[in-house]
This record gives C-alpha cells, structure tokens and sequence, in this order.
C-alpha cells in the first residue's frame, strides 16, 4: 500500500508533468506528502527490527550454564546435585529466552500488517525476512548452546589451586 501511494503520487511527473504544468504546486504537494507517508512508514520497520534483533540478541547473551554458580563452592557437591543445579539454572534461563523468542512474534506481525496488510505472519511477500529472521534466532541459539557447553567444560575442570574447589563425591 504505501508503495504503490509512492508510486501513484509520483507517477504524473514522469508521465504528462513538466515544470511549466499548471498544476505542478500541486503535484509537489502529493509527492511531500507521499514521501512523509512512507517515510513514517520506513521509520516504524525500521524501529521493529531493531526490536527484533535486541531480542534474538538477548537470546543470543543468555548463560545457560553460570560458573558463577560452582565457584564459590567450598563443600563436596554429588554429581546428582551438580546435575540437579545446572538443570534448575538453565529451565529458567530457558524460559527467559522462550519468552524473547515469542516476543518477536508480533513484532514481525506488525512487519506485516504495515506493508501488505494481511496478519497471517507467513506472508509469500516477507518470506526473505521471515526465513532471515528463523536463521538469526538459530544462530543465537547455536551461541548460547556453545557457551554452555564451554562453561559446563570449565566447572568441570575447576583447578585444585583454589581454594574453593569444586569437588565432587
């Protein structure tokens, strides 16, 4: 929609409109404010995806596995409480991320809604941006899994120079 009011306000000067046209004030006027339309237009988009990429990234910055947790230690800790500690820690760093996630939703909805009117949220027109979308919010998860894993790597090999070392029963 706010294309094609572009285009159609612009259309008369490439057409029958010279700059000695009597109704050329006019045609400068529809084009002022064609362009102020789609500029507010381009500015909302732009706002939403920014929005968009502050989420994936506070998906992205989520520390499943925290060696916060493990370094302050000083007691012999069972694997099954170090399981049972990291498992507590990272379902509610998980919902964290859920919640992130499922606020991006609406925001590509209002993506939509602005430039085809529709609200099915798998428009063939946004099909690139959905599918970029889908690949970045796969790739902080990717991010965030890696962490864990090198985090998960580094509580179990807590040095014995410390003197809250993590022991294990």
């Amino acid at each position: 929609r706010c294309f094609k009011a572009l285009y159609s306000a612009l259309r008369p000067g490439f057409e029958h409109l010279n700059w000695n046209s009597l109704g050329i004030s006019a045609f400068i006027e529809q084009c002022v404010k064609a362009i102020q339309d789609f500029n507010g237009v381009v500015s909302r988009m732009k706002q939403s995806l920014l929005q968009i990429e502050k989420k994936i990234s506070l998906i992205s910055d989520v520390q499943l596995v925290d060696i916060g947790l493990f370094e302050q230690s000083s007691k012999i800790m069972r694997i099954e409480d170090l399981c049972r500690k990291i498992e507590d820690s990272r379902a509610l760093r998980t919902a964290k991320m859920v919640d992130e996630y499922h606020a991006v939703v609406p925001l590509l909805g209002k993506i939509e809604s602005v430039l085809v009117q529709s609200e099915t949220q798998c428009h063939p027109v946004l099909k690139e941006l959905y599918t970029y979308v889908e690949m970045q919010i796969y790739h902080a998860l990717v991010n965030s899994i890696v962490c864990a894993c090198h985090q998960l790597k580094n509580i179990l090999q807590l040095k014995k120079s410390s003197p809250n070392q993590l022991r294990f029963e």
